[in-house]
């Protein structure tokens, strides 16, 4: 129809989308959001609130600090049996084997932005003792604990980023006190 005073519509072809689309958009929203997400296991992400570190390299820095501060108190000759890290949001859990070989000194050092107080507590039997920790020691805390029961160390979690390493060593015979028991065997 000429001269009906609409203007033809013209049709383009709707293109279908790639699949690759969808799911970078996915991947996207995942990575941006993942920060913020709490997984099934409790693993929370620090508060947006709480001090957090500025990039890689301070924690890189973090983690070499704690390394000297167990290095300060790690008993001299002492062989090493175990170590590892542990973040301070998620804390840290662990039971250790009684042995019948001689005790053991397990010591902790903790880093964070900012200075903070961790509660430590270390278990045996049916003894239980607190200490703490302070994040940002030149030195760490050494817990002695004699040959025998196995011994359990908790570290509530604790809302900020940080680092705690540890470091469990065998000890002579004659170099242990208890810190849990007081050398009650």
């Amino acid at each position: 129809m000429t001269g009906s005073g609409t203007a033809p519509t013209t049709r383009t072809a709707r293109r279908p989308v790639p699949a690759v689309v969808p799911a970078a958009v996915l991947a996207l929203a995942a990575a941006v959001t993942g920060g913020c997400a709490r997984s099934a296991a409790g693993d929370a992400a620090p508060p947006a609130s709480s001090p957090g570190w500025e990039g890689k390299d301070d924690q890189e820095l973090a983690m070499r600090r704690a390394g000297r501060a167990l290095d300060a108190v790690e008993p001299e000759g002492a062989p090493l049996l175990d170590s590892g890290m542990a973040d301070t949001i998620r804390g840290f859990d662990r039971t250790f084997a009684g042995t019948a070989d001689g005790p053991r000194s397990l010591t902790l050092a903790c880093q964070a932005p900012v200075p903070h107080i961790l509660t430590v507590t270390l278990e045996r039997g049916t003894r239980r003792d607190a200490g703490e920790v302070r994040c940002g020691d030149r030195e760490g805390d050494r817990f002695d604990v004699p040959a025998g029961v196995a011994f359990t160390v908790r570290i509530a979690p604790a809302p900020l980023d940080g680092i705690v390493l540890w470091r469990l060593n065998a000890l002579a015979p004659d170099e242990c006190e208890d810190d849990v028991t007081e050398c009650a065997g």
